[in-house]
């Protein structure tokens, strides 16, 4: 059985929504193929925005 990659990415949200955006969907795609995945930002505020946070 083949296992899936652990995977640390980090995001540093400069100027607009679109930098949490990428990381975001970069994460969910690659935890959809069965990796691991840890998002690391450093304002999560658009997270919420996005619909990634309750």
């Amino acid at each position: 059985m083949e296992h899936g990659m652990r995977w640390d990415i980090f995001c540093q949200v400069i100027d607009n929504y679109g930098d949490a955006g990428v990381c975001w969907r970069l994460a969910r795609e690659l935890s959809a193929r069965g990796h691991s995945v840890r998002l690391w930002i450093d304002d999560p505020a658009p997270l919420h925005w996005l619909g990634g946070l309750p």
